[in-house]
């Protein structure tokens, strides 16, 4: 069996971005290294074997920079994100006129910056997520692409192309492990369901869902938002919550990896097997094997986990919604009442102020999943 690697693209100036990445890192000038990697600063004969090997070593340090880097590229190959601590590089991907080495294509820096609002917050993951366009000349094509973003604090943040920030919520109290999303796929056998856009988060104790329809939704108002407020000359925008399911895993000691595998139905066999093991021979079995969305997670203790959640279970109330809108009536309220009577406009701005310095978002606790 054999394969074909097509190059799509090559880095314009990848010493500045190792250099943006790694500002501490002791490495070699740029004019002192040719495109060849020929290295001209030192032309001694005469070298001990303890200097040869320090060499080797820095050398091996310089080239593996990418391996401690969080990278994410889209599937539609026009971005690529890399992230080390709480530095971040846009890359995207230009036509190049010159064509000097059969490449047509070379990925230009966009925005880097620093993301982290916390001190001591670093980058844990990226993931890189094509939008459909909704244009009727253009519809379903990539339209933009949306750079997710966890943190250490267990935050979840998504970006535009540019480095804008759109939409920041903690959804855990832990550092973020992985981003992954799972794409829409049509039935391809009769009695499997079709499977649903879903974006996972794990953490080292938890699994976060988000419905993929009720995030491009919330993405769409966002960018609609930030784009109204850039015409405005302003830079405030108010994002809505996102609904989200969260589940606790337990029965894994740790938790590295996960995959979602989507909705499956299982058979009468299966489903008469797994509810005499758990629920013993007593148990009441339905008609109807219940639909269920399966987890597939790598760890220690087992190596490797199933989890099943079943549709329509109970979840408990997110009351993140519940609390923004309370608090957008109350704000219109009392400004409204305070342009009226003329009255409580400086005690209700330091009542705001000091309501926002003790202000912590509610993290809503999870629903305990238990391992098969």
């Amino acid at each position: 069996m054999s394969c074909v690697l097509t190059n799509i693209g090559c880095f314009e100036d990848s010493f500045a971005v190792r250099k943006f990445l790694f500002p501490n890192n002791k490495e070699a000038k740029k004019e002192d290294i040719g495109l060849d990697g020929w290295d001209d600063a030192d032309w001694g004969w005469n070298q001990d074997e303890e200097e040869e090997e320090s060499k080797e070593e820095k050398k091996d340090e310089q080239e593996n920079w990418l391996q401690e880097c969080q990278m994410s590229l889209s599937p539609t190959n026009d971005l690529m994100v890399m992230a080390y601590e709480e530095r971040v590089v846009f890359l995207q991907q230009k036509w190049d006129p010159r064509d000097d080495d059969g490449i047509d294509y070379r990925y230009h820096t966009v925005y880097k910056g620093a993301l982290n609002q916390d001190e001591g917050e670093c980058v844990t993951s990226v993931l890189c997520i094509p939008l459909a366009s909704q244009k009727r000349s253009s519809h379903g094509a990539p339209n933009w692409t949306c750079v997710v973003v966890g943190f250490t604090s267990g935050y979840v943040r998504m970006y535009t192309e540019t480095g804008a920030l759109l939409l920041s919520q903690l959804l855990h109290e832990d550092p973020i492990l992985k981003l992954k999303c799972r794409t829409y796929e049509i039935p391809r056998y009769p009695g499997i369901a079709e499977q649903q856009e879903e974006l996972t988060i794990l953490y080292p104790s938890a699994l976060v869902t988000i419905d993929g329809f009720s995030l491009f939704q919330s993405l769409r108002a966002c960018r609609n938002q930030l784009a109204r407020a850039a015409a405005s000359g302003s830079d405030q925008i108010q994002p809505p919550p996102l609904a989200y399911k969260k589940w606790g895993l337990v029965r894994q000691d740790a938790t590295t990896d996960h995959i979602s595998c989507g909705v499956v139905t299982p058979c009468a066999f299966d489903q008469l097997n797994a509810d005499s093991i758990i629920h013993g021979y007593t148990a009441s079995v339905k008609a109807t094997p219940p639909a269920s969305s399966r987890y597939v997670t790598t760890g220690v203790g087992p190596f490797v986990g199933f989890f099943y959640a079943l549709e329509g279970i109970s979840q408990p109330l997110l009351s993140d919604v519940a609390m923004a809108m309370a608090s957008k009536l109350k704000s219109a309220f009392l400004s409204a009442a305070s342009g009226w009577f003329g009255i409580g406009g400086s005690r209700q701005g330091t009542e705001d102020q000091i309501g926002g310095n003790r202000h912590k978002p509610k993290v809503e606790p999870a629903t305990s999943l238990p391992i098969r």
